[in-house]
Parts: structure tokens; sequence; C-alpha cells
């Protein structure tokens, strides 16, 4: 009797459930994921994922990946070289490294991610940049906190309360309501 490990059994599934076949995965057609109101972690490396429905909670822990989120409650994108597409999100947290990562609008933002490139096209209500070497550009930021070093930060209109515990960082903020 053939044995089918768990992984590729999973694969089997996803991809049947899908419609998608292994060469059009090799194309790089999206996984199509339905969130609606729940978890979805992402674990599979260099896939694209296309989510669908209000998600609840989704997890970027894959390396590699290109994710496109439709409104969501909260994003976690852990992982190395992602690359997140997110419509307007209560909570964002970008971990790991190296991540890029555009959205539409978000209540609260933490970028602890070196090396990692952040951009809110709307309004950020408040965000928090830690550790070292990440880029955040907002529209409009309310509130922000940047701690650790060499980041690089730029908010194009709106007012917005700073506060700067790190050092050698870039902060170019609008003071103009």
């Amino acid at each position: 009797m053939r044995r089918i490990s768990g992984l590729a059994l999973t694969t089997t599934l996803l991809l049947a459930a899908t419609g998608l076949s292994p060469a059009a995965q090799a194309a790089g057609l999206p996984i199509p994921v339905d969130c609606t109101d729940r978890r979805v972690v992402l674990e599979w490396d260099g896939l694209t994922y296309d989510l669908q429905g209000t998600c609840g909670v989704v997890v970027v822990a894959a390396d590699h990946t290109e994710v496109t989120i439709p409104a969501s409650r909260t994003i976690v994108v852990r992982g190395e070289g992602n690359v997140v597409h997110a419509k307007p999100a209560d909570r964002l947290r970008v971990l790991g490294r190296d991540q890029r990562v555009d959205v539409v609008s978000v209540r609260s933002l933490r970028v602890a991610s070196p090396g990692s490139v952040v951009t809110v096209t709307g309004l950020a209500e408040e965000a928090s940049v830690a550790k070292r070497r990440a880029r955040l550009t907002a529209d409009r930021l309310s509130e922000l906190v940047v701690e650790g070093h060499h980041h690089t930060v730029r908010v194009r209109r709106g007012t917005t309360v700073l506060r700067n515990d790190g050092r050698h960082n870039t902060i170019r903020v609008h003071r103009r309501g």
C-alpha cells in the first residue's frame, strides 16, 4: 500500500478543491481561499493566494508569497519576502523580514520587520515602527511611535502626533490639518 504524506495529501486536496492543476500552480495562477469570518493561516512558500470574502484573522506564515486580501479584522505577516495587497484592516502586524505590504487603511499598525516596506494609501489611525531599517509611507497618519534605528517614515498630509524613541531615523510628517 502506498502512503501519501500529510502535506502531499493536503496539497492534492487543495488543488482539487480549487480546480487548479499542479501545472496551473507552476504557472503562478493564484489559489482562491475563502476566508469569510474565520482564521486563515497561509503556510505554503512561493505561492500566490487570492483571499475572498470579509476575512477574520489572516496569518501569512509562508515565505516569498503574494497575497491579495479583502477587508479583514486582523492581518499578521510573518516569514520573509512576502508581498501583500490588502483592503481596509482593523489591525496589521508586519513581522519577519523584507516584507512588502500595501493596505488601503488600517486602525492599528505595527511594523517590526527589518527591511520591510509598508504603504498605507489612506488613513492609518495609529502606527508604531520598531527594530531597524523599515520604511513606512502613509497618506494620513494620526499617531506615530518610532523605536529602533535607521527607519524611514513619510506622512503626506494631515496632522501626526509623533514620538521618536530611536536614533538615525528619517521622519517626514505633514504638520498641518
